[in-house]
This record gives C-alpha cells, sequence and structure tokens, in this order.
C-alpha cells in the first residue's frame, strides 16, 4: 500500500498512461513508489468526482478517495456549520469520523442531517463556501477552515 511518506511525485503529464477499462478520467500525478502508482481524478460529465490510486503494473485500485458533503440539522445560532461541511476521504465512516474529531472539538457537536457522496463542488454555495474552502482534492476537511 501506498503511505504518504513514500510518494514522490515525478510529473504531472498524462501521455501513455492508460486507464482500466470503464474509468473515467484523468492522470494527474505519476507516483514512484513500491508499487510504482498513479493518481487519477475521476468525472462525469467533465465534473471531478474523486481521486483515485492506481497500481500500475495491473491497474488495480490501491486507494479511493471521495469528496463528501456533509448538512447538519439546522440550528438558530449562528454557524459556520448552517452552511454545511466538505471532507474528503475513502468513505463514510472516515467522514463522520474526520468531523467528530476535527470539527466538532472547534465548532460544537451537532447532529447530522446528510451526507452527500461526490458532491459537485460547483453546486455548493458561490458566496461563502466556495471562496472560502480549502483544496478538496486533499484528504481531510475542507470546509469550513479550521485553525
Amino acid at each position: 500500500m501506498i503511505e504518504e511518506l513514500d510518494v514522490v511525485v515525478l510529473k504531472a503529464t498524462t501521455d501513455r498512461i492508460p486507464l482500466p477499462a470503464g474509468t473515467r478520467g484523468t492522470v494527474v500525478h505519476i507516483f514512484n513508489a513500491t508499487p510504482p502508482a498513479y493518481l487519477v481524478e475521476f468525472s462525469e460529465d467533465d465534473d471531478p468526482r474523486g481521486l483515485g490510486v492506481f497500481d500500475a503494473s495491473d491497474n488495480d485500485l490501491l486507494l479511493c478517495l471521495r469528496r463528501y458533503w456533509i448538512t447538519f440539522k439546522p440550528t438558530a445560532e449562528p454557524s459556520v456549520l448552517n452552511l454545511g461541511c466538505g471532507v474528503t476521504t475513502r468513505d463514510r465512516g472516515k467522514a463522520r469520523e474526520l468531523i467528530e474529531q476535527q470539527v466538532f472539538p472547534v465548532l460544537g457537536v451537532r447532529s447530522i442531517q446528510e451526507i452527500i457522496e461526490d458532491i459537485d463542488i460547483s453546486t455548493l454555495d458561490a458566496n461563502h463556501v466556495r471562496p472560502n474552502m480549502g483544496d478538496p482534492t486533499q484528504r481531510g476537511v475542507w470546509f469550513p477552515l479550521l485553525p
């Protein structure tokens, strides 16, 4: 398995790398790792939907990251969480875990109303969320930005 510390980005060119059958996306990085691997940004109708790391020797999916948008039950009190929370990770359970570990200690515990998988960033609030979010291609909480 590829560990973050073992990964060295060699280049960001995508020439000559065939994607596995049925995969729609773009190779965004090639890694010098054991096994050699490449990072694919999955897409649907030109909308990025998630990230996957593939073994370059046999095209097996090693790791898949998805973007989640979590909404909370509304409260009367002003809170950035009334807008929602954005997380990139491998599954819903990890998304909940990141929120519980990183968001709730800073902004208070809230009841989750909905978890949207593979959120289309362009559908998020253009005035408050999109200009104030981190990088949704990286694992972790990208909205709200935390200290």
